[in-house]
């Protein structure tokens, strides 16, 4: 009987314990030429991610809209600047942000501020899809995940606005499947591409 977690519920021995206890199901859709052993087939499952085409660009079929959450400005912040940084200069750090008259607030302003959730306008098109995500962001985890040379050789294009004003980025795939889907295994991804 398999156990099925949630990222909330599973800690790092649980982790590894998955990781280390089964055999990537990527792995053994593609079969032949896979690098396992093949006694190791005999491991338990654990389940890939599919990622599907739509209109040529790689799309998660499963991305749910209404489960994106933003982070506060405080969080924000401190993904850009070290903590140090953020104790000693948290102004300079709010106006570089964008809003100059941080230098007038008083500290209870300055921690409302932080304590608030960050608009998405503040956020550029690639951070947006980063931390909002999209349909379209699971491609452009794996475009970033490989180098330039490997993603121009599997077609994997990465697209930042498909016409003159347009804010929407994606990945477009024009290579051959089979070969994108042993790459990925070969890079110990358990992803699968389907059509």
């Amino acid at each position: 009987m398999s156990k099925t977690y949630t990222l909330e519920e599973i800690d790092r021995r649980e982790f590894l314990a998955i990781v280390l206890g089964t055999v990537s199901a990527a792995t053994l859709a593609l079969g032949d030429g896979a690098p396992w052993p093949a006694e190791e087939f005999a491991r338990p499952q654990a389940e890939p991610m599919t990622l599907a085409l739509q209109d040529g660009y790689i799309v998660d079929p499963s991305f749910d809209y209404g489960s994106i959450e933003l982070p506060t400005h405080r969080e924000y912040l401190t993904d850009q600047y070290s903590e140090e940084r953020m104790r000693k200069d948290v102004r300079d750090c709010i106006v570089e942000h964008g809003c100059d008259e941080a230098y007038e607030w008083t500290e209870k302003e300055v921690q409302s501020w932080l304590d608030e959730i960050i608009d998405v306008e503040c956020l550029g098109d690639y951070e947006c899809q980063e931390r909002c995500g999209s349909e379209w962001a699971e491609g452009i985890w794996l475009h970033n995940r490989l180098d330039a040379e490997m993603c121009h050789h599997l077609g994997l294009h990465l697209v930042e606005g498909d016409c003159p004003g347009s804010s929407f980025m994606g990945v477009r795939f024009t290579g051959d499947l089979k070969d994108l889907n042993r790459e990925l295994v070969r890079q110990g991804m358990n992803l699968i591409l389907e059509v």
